[in-house]
């Protein structure tokens, strides 16, 4: 008898893990009626999850890294949907899969399945939902400037590298932020608003902890935080 049937969207670049493969024919085997689908560039993300709720999915799975779980987190809550989402850590640095103790390894992060869901809070900023940080500034701009090849012979610590060489770059940019009862404009150097506990490759940025394992249901996530940046 099947338990259910779930989807997981995988990172194109994960579509070789034989660790992954070897957990998703697990979850069959116990009786999971589980499809796979690849995201292959911008906007794949959000077009299955599209997909998957029209074809009745109600159980997701992002298996990626923090970037991907943000993208398909979003899309879910834009349909406002009561669907269930588990994460699969594969990034670089999984923060939120750590701060949450989401398992990393595969298997174990695909048993969520059978866990029932948690509800929790979503941020959003300018109009776009975040999981576990906002940031701006210089963080932001070595996240983005820290290659692919880097990352994969050190790991998290590729994001500490990187500032580190581009260190001398370093300027304050003028920065305005409205959020609920609080206003600030002035010069920044990095900005960070958190909804998670860490960022950049475990660094602690906030102090919240998260209550639950990794599997939540997106129906009552509430938009508490609305900050505008500008």
């Amino acid at each position: 008898m099947s338990k259910g049937k779930a989807l997981l969207i995988l990172h194109g670049k994960q579509a070789l893990n034989e660790e992954v493969r070897a957990a998703v024919m697990l979850k069959r085997e116990q009786g999971w009626d589980l499809a796979v689908r690849l995201t292959w560039e911008a906007g794949d993300a959000q077009r299955c999850v599209d997909e998957a709720l029209e074809a009745g999915y109600t159980q997701l799975i992002a298996g990626g890294g923090d970037g991907t779980l943000r993208d398909i987190a979003e899309a879910i809550v834009l349909h406002s949907s009561d669907a269930s989402l588990v994460l699969l850590p594969l990034g670089t640095a999984n923060d939120f899969a750590r701060a949450a103790g989401v398992p990393l390894e595969p298997a174990q992060a695909l048993d969520l399945l059978d866990v029932a869901p948690q509800v929790v809070d979503v941020g959003e900023v300018c109009g776009r939902i975040f999981l576990n940080m906002a940031t701006g500034g210089f963080g932001s701009q070595v996240t983005a400037n820290t290659s692919e090849d880097l990352k994969k012979v050190l790991g998290g610590a590729a994001y500490l590298f990187t500032g580190l060489s581009r260190f001398s770059e370093l300027s304050a940019a003028y920065g305005e932020l409205q959020g609920p009862d609080f206003h600030w404009q002035g010069d920044l150097l990095a900005l960070g608003i958190g909804n998670g506990r860490q960022a950049g490759g475990a660094t602690c940025c906030a102090r919240r902890r998260w209550p639950m394992m990794g599997c939540w249901t997106s129906a009552s996530c509430r938009r508490l935080r609305k900050w505008s940046v500008r």
